[in-house]
C-alpha cells in the first residue's frame, strides 16, 4: 500500500456496537488516500467480533489488539503515530462519526497551521444540539483550555487533527493520563503550551459527537442502532442544510444568551455597588464580542442554507 496521506486513529475498549458505524463513517470520506487503526485496549471477543469482517473487506484498515492499560492505551497511540508514513493524524472515537467531507473540511483548516478540530458540538439523546464555542487561534482560547483550577476541554478526540511533524516536536505526544485529567485535554496542552503552537478552529461542525454522559443506560445494541439511523439519515438528501441550520440555530441562542446575560450581570454589579472600572471594562469587551458574533450569524443567517429552513423555534423541531 502507497503512503497515505492521513492516518485516522480510532481507540477503542468496550462498544462493538458502535464501532463498525464509527470506522465506516471514515471508510466513506471523501478524501480516500487515508489509513485506520482501530487500537484495542483490552477489548472483549465482542469487540473482535465486530471489527473482524472489516478487517476482511478494506485492506486500509488495521487492527491492534493490546492489552488493558491503566487509563485508554494513550502509549499504544504514540506507537501507531511514530511508525506511521502519513502526513497527518486525525482521530474518531469509537462511539461517534465523521460526516463525509469531515476530512477534506479539517485538510483544509489544517493548511499552513500544526492542528485543528471542528466546531464542537455535543448530540443529546433526545437529538438536541449543544455548541461548545471556542477557537484555538486566539491565546485567550488556548488559557480557557489551559486553566489549572477549573478542568476544560472543548476540544473531542473525535474530529480532531494534527500534522505528525507537529506531534515529533513535542516533548513527550500521548502517554499516560494521571487521575481524574480527560485524556485528550491532556494531549492537547502539550500543544496549547508550545510557544510556536499553530492551531485553527474550523467554524464548521463536520462531525457527529454523541455525549456519553447521557447514554449510560443504553444497551450496545441500543448505541448501534442509533448511530445506524444517524449513518442513515446522514446519506438522506438535504442533509447538510438542515444540520448546518440546526448548528447555526445554537450558535445563534448562544450569542443572544452571552449578550443578554452579560448585561444584566453588568447591571446587578452596578446596583450592588461593586462594578470597579476593570470589571466594567471586561463586561464591555464581552458584550463587544457578543455584538461581533451576532453580526457574523446574522450573515450567516442571510446565507442559501438558512432562508430555505423554517424559522429558528421551527429548525430545532426540525432536527428534532
Amino acid at each position: 500500500m502507497s503512503s497515505p496521506r492521513v492516518t485516522v486513529i480510532i481507540p477503542t475498549f468496550d462498544h462493538p456496537g458502535t464501532l463498525p458505524w464509527a470506522v465506516r463513517s471514515v471508510q466513506e470520506q471523501t478524501v480516500t488516500d487515508i489509513r485506520i487503526v482501530v487500537i484495542g485496549d483490552g477489548v472483549s471477543d465482542a469487540t473482535r467480533q465486530a471489527i473482524a469482517p472489516i478487517l476482511r473487506a478494506d485492506d486500509r484498515v488495521t487492527f491492534l489488539d493490546r492489552p488493558k492499560t491503566r487509563r485508554h492505551g494513550e502509549q499504544y497511540r504514540d506507537e501507531v503515530i511514530r511508525a506511521s508514513d502519513a502526513s497527518v493524524i486525525a482521530y474518531c472515537g469509537d462511539d461517534d462519526m465523521y460526516h463525509p467531507d469531515h476530512l477534506e473540511s479539517i485538510l483544509e483548516s489544517l493548511a499552513g497551521v500544526d492542528f485543528a478540530h471542528p466546531l464542537p458540538v455535543l448530540i443529546a439523546q433526545d437529538k438536541s444540539l449543544t455548541v461548545i464555542p471556542t477557537d484555538v487561534s486566539r491565546q485567550d482560547a488556548l488559557h480557557w483550555h489551559l486553566n489549572t483550577r477549573v478542568i476544560r476541554n472543548a476540544i473531542s478526540l473525535t474530529g480532531a487533527a494534527h500534522t505528525r511533524e507537529s506531534y515529533l516536536r513535542l516533548a513527550h505526544g500521548w502517554r499516560s493520563t494521571p487521575a481524574g485529567l480527560p485524556t485528550d485535554r491532556y494531549m492537547w496542552e502539550q500543544f496549547f503550551t508550545d510557544p510556536d503552537f499553530r492551531g485553527r478552529t474550523s467554524m464548521r461542525a463536520t462531525t457527529a459527537k454523541f455525549f456519553a454522559q447521557g447514554r449510560l443506560d443504553l444497551t450496545p445494541a441500543e448505541r448501534g442502532a442509533e448511530l445506524e439511523r444517524y449513518y442513515e439519515r446522514m446519506h438522506r438528501p438535504g442533509f447538510a442544510a438542515d444540520w448546518a441550520a440546526a448548528v447555526n440555530a445554537e450558535i445563534w441562542d448562544y450569542s443572544v444568551s452571552l449578550l443578554v446575560h452579560s448585561t444584566y450581570l453588568g447591571t446587578q454589579l452596578e446596583d450592588a455597588g461593586i462594578a470597579s472600572a476593570a470589571v466594567k471594562e471586561q463586561l464591555k469587551d464581552a458584550v463587544e464580542a457578543a455584538g461581533r458574533d451576532s453580526a457574523e450569524l446574522e450573515r450567516m443567517r442571510r446565507t442559501a442554507s438558512w432562508r430555505i429552513t423554517a424559522p429558528l423555534r421551527a429548525l430545532r423541531s426540525l432536527w428534532r
